[in-house]
């Protein structure tokens, strides 16, 4: 068991982000931050969510409009 604890800076603060054998498995705020926000704990499960995009992704429609110019 791995853990690496990397420093990281985000336009909703400061925190690090904990890796478990390659894993994200937490986001700790920055220590001296006396109001932390509370979107640090949404992180973790938006990197493994189902609902996000894999791959790049790009519509074919947009592919032929823009071929026509």
């Amino acid at each position: 068991m791995s853990i690496i604890r990397y420093p990281q800076l985000a336009h909703w603060g400061a925190y690090t982000a904990v890796f478990e054998d390659g894993k994200l498995i937490r986001c700790e705020p920055f220590a001296d931050d006396p109001d932390p926000s509370p979107l640090l704990n949404s992180i973790v499960p938006m990197v493994y969510s189902d609902k996000r995009i894999r791959k790049p992704a790009i519509r074919r429609s947009w592919l032929k409009r823009r071929g026509e110019r």
